[in-house]
C-alpha cells in the first residue's frame, strides 16, 4: 500500500484493497461496510471478489460534555467506546443513565431515518469470510460493534480493512481480526478531505442501489 495519506478517492483505495484480497475471490466472502464512505471502498472489493455486501448503520452515543460513551447499531446493539476504561464506563452509566438511554433512542431513530429497511441480519454471514470495511477509523469501536452484531453468526474468518486508521484503532483491529489491511496509519485528527482528493459520498439511497448492482453484475 502507498504510505501517502493522500488518495485519489475511496473507490481507488477499494481497488487496491481488492487486489490484496484477491486470493479470497472463490472463498465465499461477504463485505460489511461500517460507514457510507466504507461502502464505496467495500463495493470495489465486492466487485472483484464476487461478494455479497451490506451496510451496518452505526451512530455514536455521548454523555454530557460530548464525551463518547459507545456506539449503537440500527438493530439496537450497543458497544462501549474503546477510548474509555471499564471503570469510566461504569461511572458514566451510574451518573448519566437517563441521558445515555435517551441518547440511544434518539440515535436509533436517526439511523432508521437514513433508509436502511432492517434487512441486514447476522445469519447472512454464516460460514463466510467476512471483510469488514471502514474509510476512517478513530478508535476501532466500529469494528468491535460490527463483531458484536455478528456474534450470532459462525464466521470462517474476519478481515478488517480501513483506508485511514489512528494508532489506537490499528491496535484494536490487529487484536480483533484474522487479517488487517490499513492504507494509512496516523496520530492526527485531520478531516476526511485531507486524505481523499475526491471526498464526495453519495446519499444513502444511491449507496443502497450501488450495493444491489454489485450482485446483479455477477
Amino acid at each position: 500500500m502507498n504510505d501517502s495519506p493522500y488518495f485519489v478517492s475511496r473507490a481507488d483505495v477499494g481497488k487496491r484493497f481488492a487486489e490484496e484480497l484477491f486470493n479470497l475471490r472463490y472463498e465465499n466472502t461477504a463485505v460489511l461496510a461500517l460507514s457510507p464512505g466504507g461502502v464505496i471502498i467495500g463495493i470495489e472489493i465486492a466487485k472483484r471478489l464476487h461478494s455479497i455486501t451490506g451496510l451496518l448503520l452505526l451512530k455514536h452515543v455521548h454523555v454530557p460534555g460530548d464525551t463518547p460513551y459507545g456506539m449503537i447499531d440500527d438493530h439496537g446493539g450497543f458497544t462501549i467506546d474503546g477510548s474509555i476504561s471499564i471503570a469510566e464506563a461504569k461511572e458514566f452509566k451510574s451518573e448519566y443513565r437517563n441521558s445515555i438511554e435517551q441518547g440511544k433512542m434518539e440515535a436509533v431513530h436517526k439511523l432508521h431515518a437514513i433508509g436502511n429497511d432492517g434487512y441486514l441480519q447476522p445469519k447472512y454471514f454464516n460460514g463466510r469470510n467476512v471483510i469488514i470495511v471502514n474509510d476512517i477509523s478513530m478508535t476501532g469501536t466500529s469494528f468491535q460493534a460490527a463483531l458484536d452484531f455478528l456474534k450470532p453468526a459462525s464466521l470462517e474468518s474476519v478481515v478488517l480493512v480501513a483506508a485511514v486508521a489512528k494508532e489506537q484503532s490499528a491496535d484494536v483491529m490487529h487484536h480483533l481480526g484474522d487479517k488487517v489491511l490499513i492504507a494509512h496509519k496516523t496520530d492526527k485528527d485531520f478531516p476526511s478531505g485531507h486524505y481523499f482528493a475526491n471526498d464526495e459520498i453519495p446519499e444513502s439511497r444511491a449507496l443502497e442501489r450501488m450495493m444491489s448492482q454489485v450482485i446483479l453484475q455477477w
